[in-house]
């Protein structure tokens, strides 16, 4: 793309005259910055010009006010919409399946089974971690060229429209929701809010094919290709993750893989990081499930463990974004928290002071200056999941040091 290209999409306005030239990339980060690439600095990424500078971009794009004449600034009015303009024409550059994957449970989990498999013959581009928000979903676009042959993203929100204006830029071909559960209830105030909110993923292409959760209670009612159970004979040890694998497994059916080959490729995937990943130390094992959670995904793994021999030590950290509803949602975790036996609870967080039993802190730190001096058990197994504000990575890499 040149120069001049970029200028006219993102309708900016250069401080200066300048030599028209082939921009390598669009960037949002200065640490990423390679020689012929463009800095888009968004939000308080004006701070940063002269780094991207010194590492070598043609110039940079920014809404701030900047009074330089030995760069070349384009100034826009908003740079997130300057951000969503250029991945929208990336997108439209692209004629390959995009599959976007919403819900809220299992989105990265399924968006990492699809994304493996379907790389075992094709080149797939995916986002990392969790960035599934407009900005992290753009930076990913900007990324795509027909070098791809797929695209695997998984969209994320907390509040009505924000799915819409993600669909409306990515124009999925291949729509997948796994499931209707209570994440951002705080902000929805209700089911039915929030499967009107994941419904929006078909905004942006009315052709789209969409797959959902059969089992769930609200996906059920909506009209499209439904994914049951027992629709496949693969199963995964953790029950509350088979409609991912099978939703995987359906979506690449669907992309024209051999069932066969999806199965042998399932088998050699690593799980993700921080999702249901058990880590085997010499006197203990580790079930880091950190990554976020919900009263479903808590669950979930609280039945896993009820398979395992051992003593379970559960180290929960606060389910947040349920506004009014937070109390009676941990309090609903009483019933399947003692049916673990042989265990004890370390809970962080002030709504889990419903929960009448257990150790309680106030934060992290504290519970992490309690565990210090507390003595585990060899053959202890681990369990470790909260809401990501709550930082429970630093509660994993505790127990493995």
């Amino acid at each position: 793309m040149s120069l001049s290209d970029v200028i006219q999409i993102v309708k900016g306005i250069p401080n200066q005259e300048y030599q028209d030239c082939e921009v390598k990339r669009v960037k949002t980060d200065s640490r990423c910055i390679e020689q012929g690439d463009l800095f888009l600095g968004i939000n308080a990424g004006y701070l940063y010009v002269d780094e991207a500078i010194e590492k070598g971009a043609v110039g940079v794009i920014v809404s701030a006010t900047i009074k330089r004449d030995d760069i070349l600034v384009i100034n826009v009015e908003n740079s997130i919409e300057a951000l969503k303009s250029l991945a929208e024409f990336y997108r439209n550059q692209y004629s390959k399946p995009v599959i976007a994957i919403t819900g809220s449970v299992g989105k990265t989990t399924t968006k990492e089974l699809i994304s493996n498999v379907l790389s075992k013959n094709r080149k797939v581009l995916k986002n990392e971690g969790n960035k599934n928000n407009i900005i992290g979903i753009s930076n990913t676009l900007l990324q795509l060229d027909n070098s791809y042959d797929c695209v695997v993203l998984e969209v994320g929100m907390n509040h009505m429209l924000e799915i819409h204006a993600i669909s409306l830029i990515l124009k999925p071909t291949i729509c997948v929701i796994t499931a209707i559960g209570s994440s951002h209830l705080g902000n929805l105030k209700s089911k039915k809010n929030i499967l009107k909110a994941k419904m929006e993923i078909v905004d942006g292409n009315k052709y789209s094919l969409l797959l959902l959760n059969g089992e769930d209670t609200y996906l059920k009612k909506i009209k499209g290709m439904k994914c049951y159970l027992n629709d496949f004979t693969y199963r995964t040890p953790f029950k509350h993750l088979q409609m991912n694998y099978n939703l995987a497994v359906r979506v690449c059916l669907l992309m024209g893989m051999n069932y066969d080959d999806v199965i042998l490729q399932l088998d050699r995937i690593p799980m993700h990081a921080s999702r249901m990943n058990i880590i085997q130390m010499p006197n203990r094992i580790i079930i880091d499930d950190s990554y976020n959670a919900s009263y479903e995904s808590i669950v979930g793994g609280l039945d896993y463990l009820n398979n395992l021999v051992g003593r379970k030590v559960i180290i929960l950290g606060e389910i947040l974004e349920l506004g009014s509803f937070s109390e009676s949602i941990h309090k609903k975790l009483i019933k399947p928290l003692r049916k673990i036996k042989n265990s004890i609870y370390f809970f962080v967080g002030a709504s889990f002071n419903v929960i009448p039993f257990g150790y309680h802190f106030a934060s992290t730190d504290d519970l992490l200056d309690y565990i210090d001096n507390y003595e585990f058990l060899d053959g202890d197994v681990i369990y470790v999941k909260a809401s990501r504000a709550w930082m429970f990575e630093k509660v994993v890499d505790f127990f493995k040091s």
